[in-house]
């Protein structure tokens, strides 16, 4: 009920009750934390709707989430709030600030609203954040005779944050703009009782992905004037970028007014308009002034702000009219090809295009400034349907979801923390890097192909498509389930002599030599590698029990090398179940490696002299800081099984793997037995000689230091696999701490005691032994523990 003045916090833990006019002061801050719902009364008692005013100066700070938006309600219950036509039921959010209007002196007041100024000079102006925030049932008499809007945004500046919003039900606009530079994105107006974005005043801003649903009682889709104290041509120009905007209407003869309605020498630039179901004009362009009005791009930049531009590719389609007015007499074009929204009834919205629409192809390139996203689609929504969770749309059950096509199908793919190697295996119908990715976008750091890199927010991102049939390498800041919709598609690949890097698309999975059964026949599959938590090789001429890649699995990528040119498709029939000697060795990979996508394979034979060194034996790839970048398992004592050797990730400033002609050392247990040269996509093979270094005898080293504080070191060494057991005892034979006990692999290893015992508790001082039992083997070395 009081104003707000100072750093104010509003709890989800809470419902408040907006019973009047609250203002927050000039240099206070309202926090409204994710999940909080506000709900006002009909009235303050004296006739006035309650609302919520941000002065100049103040800052409202209402950051949402998709899973928790921040809701301003009527108080009514939902049978009132039926009754009472659901509109104008309380007043709304009004936010003022300090960037420039066209209105003489550079101030203005929101109307019904005395000693409430807006305006200024100031484009950059910071009055918070509006993020997942919803405002419903309002529009309510703030004054005498002036209706409220849902969300104003008097003056406000470029500073402030207003993205994932939505007005639904108001009885007045649902968002006006009166002058300032405010950037939209992702905003929606349902169903209100007048214009959805109504802007005036030198509006500046920009705008994008912004939804419209008209009811029969709705005006305009946008309202857009710039006469100010009755010039046409003043200044600043109301001059809007806008992009990817769907306008939906409640269909010819059912009522409400123009799609877009841009008036008194109104400027700006709109591009990728999806409007459709308009009872009057799809495009009305009235009053206008001496601004140039055209369909060519290089006019319209030649002459902004004083210009129009209304893109030809703009759909409008299923009107009463295209065009109105100075629009119709400047032989205004657009496509009006149907777009096949896939639902726009009052029943059920799915304001996204159906799989084959042509709202996927022609999209038009955005206005050239970092606000804008390059969409493959035109209209506000691609197959993501950005309102789903939050929308009231979806709280009244009338949203559309799941796929835009009959017969779609959907790939799953788990994505683990780091590097992952996926591949576009339908046709998703929109095929930017950017839609694709979109509902993931913030647990995306980089994704990268022969054919460029993506990296969110990158002006110079280089990889714009994906295609059909290729693999992508993604970095990912978190595991997650990737989903994505699309028509099931069969590939015909040619592939080059060399690598290539190509999709796996079959539903069922498959071992590779099943697979890629054709080109083993013909004689030119060289090798095929995947990126499964680790880069994962097959070679049709290994031993199948050494190769790491067992299974071909939907939706991820794989390098395919071949040694001639050929055309390859995947089989048909079912997979057949892999015998045994395609399984892979159990723990063949070390899970101590940092996997990146720049890497090369390494495998061979050991000889160990005939010493059986168990299967948890290693062949370690360093590099010469002592940088571990590969590890080979010692297989049945005589095969190194295919390890990846990794490359230094591109994404990171450290040096984090092998650089490119680095000479790398290859150690066992500690000792260097050869070396190899780093070259990514390569495969060696090399041999290991053990024979020499393997000890003939047990052994137990004494332990060094000592006496020591807090820990000491020894070595034993093992002829062949053992069963090993190494306690510590103190003076009267009692178990100190068990350090071995198991099977061991042979070799020399070293142990460290901490000076604790089994319970981990921290020994007296005095003199300890380490005895040391092996087949036929009993030793003892003495320690001394000193505090």
């Amino acid at each position: 009920e009081e104003d707000i003045s100072g750093q104010v916090m509003l709890s989800s833990e809470n419902t408040y009750i907006l019973t009047k006019q609250v203002f927050v002061q000039d240099g206070a801050v309202l926090h409204i934390e994710p999940g909080t719902v506000i709900k006002a009364l009909p009235d303050d008692g004296q006739g006035l709707a309650p609302a919520l005013v941000v002065m100049k100066g103040g800052k409202l700070i209402a950051d949402g989430t998709r899973e928790h938006p921040i809701t301003f309600t009527s108080a009514l219950s939902p049978e009132q709030i039926d009754a009472a036509g659901k509109r104008g039921l309380w007043g709304g959010l009004i936010v003022n600030g300090k960037a420039p209007i066209s209105t003489s002196g550079g101030t203005n007041n929101v109307e019904g609203l005395y000693g409430v100024p807006y305006g200024g000079t100031d484009p950059d102006d910071d009055s918070g954040v509006l993020r997942y925030v919803r405002v419903w049932h309002g529009g309510r008499s703030i004054g005498q005779d002036n209706e409220i809007n849902g969300i104003t945004l008097a003056g406000v500046g470029r500073g402030t944050t207003v993205e994932f919003c939505e007005v639904a039900y108001n009885l007045d606009d649902g968002f006006e703009m009166f002058g300032g530079t405010v950037d939209l994105k992702y905003c929606s107006v349902v169903q209100v009782g007048d214009d959805a974005f109504d802007l005036d005043e030198g509006y500046q801003g920009r705008g994008q992905f912004l939804f419209v649903k008209m009811d029969s009682e709705s005006d305009r889709g946008h309202e857009m004037d710039n006469k100010t104290g009755g010039d046409l041509d003043s200044q600043p120009r109301t001059n809007p970028l806008f992009s990817n905007v769907s306008i939906l209407g409640p269909g010819i003869g059912n009522g409400a007014g123009d799609g877009v309605k841009a008036r008194e020498g109104c400027g700006g630039m709109y591009v990728n308009y999806l409007i459709v179901d308009i009872d009057d004009d799809g495009f009305d362009n009235d009053d206008v002034g001496t601004e140039v009005r055209t369909q060519n791009r290089d006019d319209y930049m030649a002459a902004t702000p004083n210009a129009l531009y209304w893109s030809s590719q703009n759909i409008i389609a299923n009107s009463d009219d295209v065009f109105g007015n100075a629009a119709e007499t400047d032989s205004f074009v657009a496509d009006t090809t149907d777009p096949q929204v896939v639902s726009n009834t009052m029943a059920l919205v799915d304001p996204r295009p159906s799989g084959h629409s042509s709202a996927y192809r022609t999209a038009e390139a955005v206005p050239s400034d970092p606000f804008f996203d390059q969409a493959g689609y035109r209209g506000a929504f691609g197959t993501w349907n950005w309102l789903e969770g939050w929308s009231i749309l979806d709280d009244e059950g009338r949203l559309g979801s799941g796929p835009v096509a009959s017969g779609d199908i959907a790939d799953m793919v788990h994505m683990e923390e780091g590097w992952n190697l996926i591949s576009l295996d339908v046709d998703p119908y929109i095929s930017t890097t950017f839609d694709f990715f979109h509902e993931m976008m913030e647990d995306i750091a980089y994704v990268s192909s022969p054919g460029g890199y993506f990296r969110p927010g990158d002006l110079f991102s280089s990889l714009r498509e994906l295609e059909v049939g290729k693999g992508y390498y993604v970095k990912m800041h978190e595991s997650m389930m990737m989903d994505f919709h699309g028509a099931d598609t069969s590939i015909n690949y040619n592939l080059s002599a060399g690598w290539n890097l190509i999709a796996y698309e079959p539903q069922m999975s498959m071992p590779p030599s099943q697979a890629f059964g054709s080109l083993i026949d013909a004689d030119v599959l060289e090798y095929v590698s995947g990126f499964d938590g680790g880069a994962i090789l097959y070679d049709p001429d290994q031993l199948p029990f050494l190769n790491t890649l067992t299974s071909m699995e939907n939706g991820l990528g794989y390098w395919v090398k071949v040694s001639t040119a050929t055309p390859f498709e995947y089989p048909t029939s079912p997979a057949r179940v892999a015998i045994a000697s395609d399984s892979p060795i159990e723990n063949a990979v070390n899970g101590n490696l940092n996997p990146t996508p720049v890497y090369m394979f390494i495998n061979g034979t050991v000889n160990s002299g005939g010493a059986s060194l168990g299967n948890d034996s290693w062949v370690d790839v360093k590099t010469e800081s002592g940088l571990l970048v590969g590890s080979m398992n010692i297989y049945d004592d005589k095969y190194l099984v295919t390890s990846a050797i990794y490359g230094d990730d591109p994404t990171t400033a450290a040096i984090d793997g092998a650089v490119s002609g680095e000479e790398l050392v290859l150690e066992f247990q500690g000792t260097e037995v050869g070396s190899v040269v780093f070259d990514a996509n390569q495969v060696v093979r090399t041999n290991i000689e053990l024979s020499d270094i393997l000890p003939n005898t047990y052994a137990l080293s004494s332990a060094y230091p000592n006496p020591f504080n807090p820990a000491t070191t020894f070595s034993y060494a093992i002829p062949t696999e053992s069963k090993v057991a190494i306690t510590v005892y103190d003076i009267t034979g009692r178990v100190v701490q068990n350090l071995v006990s198991g099977i061991q692999s042979a070799g020399v290893h070293a142990v460290t005691w901490h000076g604790l015992d089994n319970l981990g508790k921290s020994v007296a001082s005095g003199t300890y032994f380490i005895r040391m039992n092996a087949p036929g083997f009993n030793n003892v070395t003495k320690v001394m523990f000193m505090k």
